[in-house]
C-alpha cells in the first residue's frame, strides 16, 4: 500500500515537472528575449530564424524586400534609424570605398624685429570638452576632414552643435583606435518645415550652380574654385540653404576659426595652397583613403607677437588674436622655427614636446613656400625660388653656391634664409634687370653682412 501510494506521488510529480517544462517552452516561445539571446549568441542559429520567419510570413517578405531592395544613388543617399534609439541616427550609405578629403592649414608670421619666422602649434586634448584630463604630449597643426555635401533623403539642415561634437568625438577615437562607439542620437522629431535632398533639389542647385559659374567664368577664365562665402550667398538667394563645406577652401575656413579661435578677418584669398598629397593611411586606418589639401595661413609681419588667449578664458580679447577652443584643442602656442630641432630620422621637438611626426613633411614644405615666397616679395619678383636663385647663378657663369639644406628647421636653416633673402633684397633695391654684375655685387655686401653679424653673434629668439 505504501508503495503504491509513493508510487502515485512519483507520477503526480512527474506530470507537474512535464507540465512545467511544456509551460516553460510555451512561454518561452512567445518571448521574443529568448530568441534574442540565443541569435546573439549563434549568429547561424539567428540567420536561420530570420530566414524561417521571412519565408513563412507574407507580411515580413514583403516588408523585408522593400527594405533590401532600397538602393543608394552613385552618389549617396542617406537612411534613418526607425527601428531603435541604439547607435547612430542615420547611415548615409556611398556604393563606392569610403575615401575622405580634409585639409591642413600652417598659421605663420613673420617678427619684424627679429626677422624670425614663427608658425602656430597645437595641443589637442586627451578628452573631448574635458581640460582637466590633459594634453597630448605631441604638437600638431590645424586640420580637420571635409563637411561633406549633402546626400539624396538627407536632410538640408545644420546639425546641432552638440550633436556634432559628439558625433565627431566618436569619429576622432574611430580614426585613432580603430574601433566605433555606438551613441544613441537625441531624441528628436524632425519638423514640418525640415526640407530633404531630392532629385528636385540637385536638379534645381546644379541649375543655379552652373549659371553661378557661367558668370563667374565670363569674368575669369582661369578660375579653379569658388568664394564659398559668394556661391552660398547666391544660392541663399534662390532659396537654398547650403549649410556644408563647399570646397576644400571652405573646410580650411572652417577648421581654422574652429580651432585657432582666431578674431580677426578670414576670407579664402587669405590661405594659399601649397600642395596636395593622396598617401594611403598614413595617418588614420586603412577604412579611410584621405586625399588631403595642404594650405598656408600668413598673418604678414609683426614688431610684437599675436596675442594667444587660454582656452578657459572667457573676459574681452584683443583684435587679430587666438584662442585654443577647449573642445578639442587645449593649448596654443607660437614657435620660431630656429628653436625646433630636428634629429636624423627626421623627428623634430619643440619645448621638450615632439611634433607628431606625419605632419613633418607638411612642415618642411610649407616653410620652404613662405620662405620662396619671401625671397619673391623681396626681390620685387625677379627670385620666385632659391632653387632659381642658384640657377641664375649658374647660367651666368659665376661659381658660387648657395648652402643646400636638409631640413627647413634650427638656426642653420634660417641664418642661410637670411643670406638668400639679403641678396634678394639687393638686387630687388638696386635693379630690375638680372645680370652677373648684379649679382656678384649682391653676393658680396651680403656675404660681408653675414659675416659682421656672425663676429657679433647676435641671440635667436
Amino acid at each position: 500500500m505504501v508503495k503504491k501510494k509513493s508510487k502515485t506521488k512519483l507520477l503526480m510529480y512527474m506530470s507537474i515537472l512535464m507540465l512545467g517544462w511544456c509551460g516553460g517552452i510555451v512561454h518561452n516561445y512567445y518571448t521574443p528575449d529568448f530568441i534574442t539571446y540565443h541569435a546573439a549568441r549563434d549568429p547561424e542559429f539567428g540567420l536561420r530564424i530570420i530566414k524561417e520567419i521571412i519565408g513563412t510570413n507574407t507580411i515580413l517578405n514583403d516588408a523585408t524586400a522593400v527594405i533590401t531592395t532600397q538602393s543608394a544613388t552613385q552618389f549617396g543617399k542617406e537612411f534613418f534609424n526607425t527601428i531603435s534609439n541604439e547607435g547612430r541616427s542615420s547611415i548615409i550609405a556611398h556604393p563606392y570605398d569610403k575615401q575622405g578629403s580634409g585639409v591642413t592649414v600652417t598659421v605663420s608670421y613673420r617678427n619684424t624685429k627679429t626677422n624670425q619666422r614663427k608658425i602656430l602649434l597645437l595641443r589637442k586634448l586627451k578628452k573631448r570638452n574635458t581640460l582637466s584630463k590633459g594634453l597630448h604630449d605631441e604638437y600638431t597643426m590645424v586640420a580637420g576632414y571635409t563637411k561633406g555635401a549633402a546626400v539624396e533623403g538627407g536632410q538640408i539642415s545644420k546639425l546641432a552643435f552638440k550633436e556634432g561634437e559628439e558625433r565627431d568625438a566618436v569619429e576622432d577615437e574611430y580614426l585613432i583606435t580603430g574601433a566605433l562607439k555606438r551613441i544613441a542620437p537625441p531624441k528628436r522629431e524632425l519638423k514640418e518645415e525640415t526640407t530633404f535632398a531630392t532629385k528636385h533639389y540637385f536638379k534645381e542647385i546644379r541649375k543655379h550652380i552652373l549659371d553661378f559659374f557661367t558668370k563667374k567664368l565670363k569674368k575669369d577664365p582661369y578660375i579653379a574654385n569658388f568664394d564659398p562665402a559668394e556661391i552660398k550667398a547666391y544660392l541663399q538667394s534662390k532659396g537654398f540653404t547650403y549649410n556644408r563645406d563647399y570646397n576644400y577652401l571652405d573646410t580650411a575656413m572652417r577648421e581654422f576659426k574652429e580651432e585657432s579661435g582666431y578674431n580677426g578677418t578670414i576670407a579664402p584669398t587669405m590661405f594659399k595652397v601649397c600642395y596636395t598629397s593622396d598617401n594611403y593611411a598614413v595617418s588614420n586606418v586603412p577604412a579611410l583613403h584621405t586625399i588631403v589639401s595642404y594650405l598656408v595661413f600668413d598673418l604678414g609681419t609683426f614688431d610684437t607677437e599675436p596675442k594667444i588667449y587660454p582656452a578657459h578664458h572667457t573676459g574681452e580679447r584683443e583684435p587679430n588674436s587666438f584662442q585654443a577652443n577647449g573642445t578639442e584643442v587645449g593649448e596654443l602656442a607660437w614657435a620660431s622655427v630656429d628653436t625646433i630641432d630636428v634629429d636624423q630620422n627626421g623627428n623634430a621637438r619643440y619645448n621638450n614636446l615632439p611634433l607628431a611626426f606625419v605632419d613633418m613633411p607638411v612642415h618642411h614644405k610649407t616653410m620652404k613656400y613662405l620662405r620662396d615666397n619671401e625671397l619673391n616679395i623681396q626681390s620685387k619678383g625677379l627670385i620666385v625660388s632659391r632653387e632659381q636663385l642658384q640657377q641664375l647663378m649658374r647660367h651666368m657663369g659665376l661659381t658660387y653656391t648657395l648652402e643646400k639644406l636638409s631640413t627647413e628647421f634650427g638656426q642653420k636653416a634660417s641664418k642661410a634664409h637670411q643670406f638668400n633673402a639679403c641678396i634678394a633684397t639687393e638686387i630687388g633695391i638696386q635693379t630690375t634687370m638680372l645680370n652677373a654684375d648684379v649679382l656678384k655685387t649682391a653676393w658680396s655686401a651680403c656675404k660681408q653682412n653675414s659675416q659682421r653679424m656672425a663676429s657679433k653673434e647676435p641671440p635667436l629668439f
